[in-house]
């Protein structure tokens, strides 16, 4: 009797396991993307989101030489925003979160008692899109 019950209860935990798991692409959200230049060297618009869609606009983007890390855009986006910070930085944080069908990038900028002028860029790897209206930039300098 014990014997036919840890039988079925290995089985349970089992079927349980093997179902809560999955490597479906469709539970992917984002990842940061490291920019091979500086922020300076990007040619795109400031406090902007770009949204680049193939290899080409990546390369114009970051330049010929820069030798970008591939990104599969057949399932997703590169999400590259620019900006110019007016103030010295004592702490840069930023993130990209996900709300009521919005991706929306909050930079927060902890300044300084300095006033160097710096360009700074953050890049995401999202799922694909087209609409730019799904993003929104929020810059909070503290």
């Amino acid at each position: 009797m014990k014997l036919k019950y840890l039988i079925v209860l290995l089985c349970v935990m089992t079927a349980f396991v093997t179902m809560s798991c999955s490597d479906d692409e469709d539970e992917f959200t984002w990842h940061e993307y490291k920019l091979p230049v500086s922020a300076s060297e990007l040619n795109c618009p400031i406090d902007e989101p770009v949204l680049v869609n193939d290899q080409a606009e990546l390369t114009r983007i970051v330049g010929e030489s820069a030798n970008p890390t591939k990104v599969d855009f057949n399932k997703h986006t590169l999400l590259i925003v620019k900006s110019t910070i007016y103030y010295g930085i004592k702490k840069l944080n930023y993130g990209l979160s996900y709300s009521n069908g919005k991706y929306i990038l909050n930079i927060l900028v902890r300044r300084d008692i300095t006033t160097a002028v710096t360009d700074m860029a953050v890049a995401y790897v999202i799922p694909k899109t087209y609409d730019e209206s799904s993003i929104e930039l929020v810059i909070n300098v503290d």
